[in-house]
């Protein structure tokens, strides 16, 4: 007894640390103004780690919360899972329809994404309401209420939907990460060292260097020729980078690209990031739903205890803030 609830006590903090970092992020992405779908993915789960932490209204006891709460949670739990899946979805197909096909989004397309952030859990918690209702499928489960009986409608839940969306997405991050590095080792390859201009005596530069007439003491490079034959490789290369807005904050110069560059570097941390992303949810979700496809499998009843989905659900907002919270570009 004690030991479950020192149990409840550790994951209600993980909780409110999940809580307030999906909130900070959620801030971030919205400061940053780069990445909508990662704002909208922030604000589902303030949300659902919002709706987990009501059950401490009770101290986690839901059996003395009325049949009403614990319904509102139980759907809104799924809602927000089932956001949270679809959102991840639609970010990865904007990378790669970025990155891989080289696509620019239209409003049209945008439209699409953000709808479907909407539409698609409204749809998902509409149906599963109609059989939770039909089957008196809601009771106090672990630390929140839940889709408990029978085992199968948890299938219906956000269990079945998000195992399914988790690897597209998956496969869509895999290829842009993979076209992502190609393009970045190609401009390595192809682009010659710069001399440095500490060297003396050079009798004629291809660079006009100018002055700022502000304030500021910096000075911006412009060619006035290409350095070589590489160079409108390299320029394509970069500008095709340059098209995707939502993984960084892309430069805007049209300064050619050298493999001592640091925006080379920062394409990389910016891919291993999006790995990092696609690969966490990913585990989070097949860790989740393992106890339930388990229970499907074997045809046991929906335990009461703390289960696996208790746990991972809890790490997705402090995941968020470990992967993206040192980068300049959100």
């Amino acid at each position: 007894m004690i030991s479950v609830i020192i149990i409840e006590i550790l994951l209600n903090i993980t909780w409110i640390i999940s809580l307030i970092s999906s909130i900070y992020m959620a801030f971030v992405f919205w400061r940053g103004r780069k990445n909508p779908l990662m704002n909208i993915f922030c604000i589902f789960v303030v949300l659902m780690s919002a709706d987990v932490l009501l059950s401490l209204i009770y101290l986690n006891d839901l059996k003395k919360a009325p049949r009403e709460f614990c319904i509102f949670q139980a759907l809104m739990l799924q809602f927000c899972a089932y956001a949270t899946g679809i959102t991840a979805l639609c970010f990865s197909m904007q990378t790669y329809r970025r990155i891989v096909l080289n696509s620019r989004e239209s409003h049209r397309m945008e439209l699409f994404y953000y709808s479907s952030c909407i539409l698609f859990p409204c749809i998902m918690t509409t149906i599963l309401a109609i059989f939770t209702i039909k089957y008196d499928s809601i009771g106090p489960r672990g630390m929140t209420c839940d889709v408990i009986n029978p085992i199968w409608m948890r299938l219906i839940g956000y269990t079945g939907p998000n195992l399914i969306l988790c690897p597209l997405g998956m496969y869509w991050n895999v290829r842009t990460v993979l076209k992502v590095f190609r393009q970045l080792d190609k401009i390595d390859t192809s682009i010659p060292s710069i001399p440095s201009p500490s060297i003396p005596s050079i009798p004629k530069t291809p660079f006009l260097t100018e002055r700022d007439n502000s304030s500021k003491s910096d000075s911006t490079t412009l060619f006035e020729e290409p350095i070589n034959k590489n160079t409108s490789f390299q320029e394509e290369s970069t500008n095709e980078m340059k098209s995707y807005y939502p993984l960084v904050s892309l430069p805007t110069s049209k300064s050619a690209v050298s493999n001592k560059s640091p925006d080379n570097a920062k394409y990389r941390v910016a891919t291993k990031r999006l790995v990092s992303f696609a690969l966490g949810f990913l585990l989070i979700n097949v860790i989740a739903s393992f106890s339930t496809l388990l229970d499907v499998i074997m045809n046991k009843p929906m335990s009461s205890r703390i289960s696996s989905s208790d746990v991972m659900g809890s790490l997705i907002g402090i995941g968020i803030f470990l992967i993206f919270r040192g980068s300049r570009d959100n």
